[in-house]
């Protein structure tokens, strides 16, 4: 994913570290650090550096990925 670009699907960060804004969900102003691993929330937005997200399947209602 590259920096401004929607987190298209739940997943988990694979490569890269940068900022999500995840405020349309959780309502923090702040962006969020990501490194591997780490959760990332569909519809969310990349604002740092380019990202390689794991999609996780999604099951009804589930907000955070596998």
């Amino acid at each position: 994913m590259v920096p401004g670009a929607r987190v298209p699907a739940d997943g988990v960060v694979a490569e890269g570290r940068s900022h999500v804004d995840e405020s349309m969900v959780t309502g923090e102003s702040a962006p969020v650090a990501k490194r591997p691993g780490d959760a990332v929330i569909g519809g969310t937005v990349n604002n740092g550096a380019p990202l390689v997200v794991k999609a996780c399947p999604r099951p009804p209602a589930r907000l955070l990925p596998c």
